[in-house]
């Protein structure tokens, strides 16, 4: 009975993490929909339906709301919670586009049948009572359209980086465990003992459930994944589109 202790822990800090991601996704039903939100539907179903490339005001709209998203969620774990609000501050300033970049990987490389169900993926948002139409899932490049980096050089590392991201084959477990460990990801080695220690406290978390549901051991290969996601985000921030970074105000 003792020895069963460690793995039930494990299974419900991960469905702790699961629930909050799921209940902090922002709701865009009938009732609650802005003029920015109507226009920028519309144009992820034109985009779908017509093969076109999505608008740039639809693009940034959906980053803020992923932003927004993640926000809340970073923010509703107990370990975050428990940090000097400067250090929480800190953090979510430094990862949150690498957070979000998880989350990109995953909208286009998860096997998504319709627009909703790639929609759903994000993990942003969800549409309650209103119903869209049936439509194809939307292509890498009709976000991102050569030109759309700084560099050639840029376009392959990010494009290489989602395919990583689709190789991990995440599931939704596997999705807020991995957004959360980004959180905590720090270049600095010097970077505070609490947070060296959340960091670890996930990492261990992360092996152990993909030891679980796999039976092999795939942890270098999000090692990996981790390595790549500043440069990656940098890329998102500083090279393609321009929005406003959060801010605690």
């Amino acid at each position: 009975m003792t020895h069963n202790r460690p793995k039930e822990k494990d299974a419900q800090i991960i469905g702790t993490l699961r629930h909050f991601d799921a209940s902090t996704r922002l709701f865009l039903g009938l009732e609650a929909l802005s003029q920015e939100d109507i226009l920028s539907i519309h144009a992820f179903v034109r985009s779908s339906v017509m093969g076109t490339s999505v608008d740039f005001d639809a693009i940034s709209w959906s980053y803020q709301l992923g932003i927004r998203q993640l926000v809340k969620f970073a923010e509703s774990i107990d370990d975050l919670q428990r940090l000097d609000f400067d250090l929480k501050k800190r953090l979510l300033l430094r990862n949150v586009d690498s957070m979000f970049t998880i989350r990109i990987g995953h909208f286009f490389t998860c096997d998504a049948g319709t627009l909703v169900d790639q929609v759903d993926s994000l993990g942003a948002f969800y549409f309650g009572r209103l119903q869209l139409p049936d439509v194809a899932p939307l292509r890498w490049n009709q976000f991102f359209t050569t030109p759309w980096a700084s560099s050639e050089q840029h376009e392959r590392q990010f494009e290489a980086l989602m395919h990583e991201i689709g190789s991990l084959k995440l599931d939704a477990s596997l999705k807020s465990l991995f957004t959360i460990i980004a959180l905590f990801q720090s270049d600095n080695d010097k970077d505070e003992k609490e947070i060296v220690d959340l960091r670890c406290k996930y990492e261990g978390l992360l092996r152990r459930y993909l030891h679980k549901i796999r039976g092999e051991n795939e942890f270098a290969s999000f090692r990996r994944a981790l390595r790549s996601l500043r440069d990656m985000a940098n890329i998102l921030r500083n090279n393609t589109i321009k929005v406003t970074p959060y801010s605690s105000a």
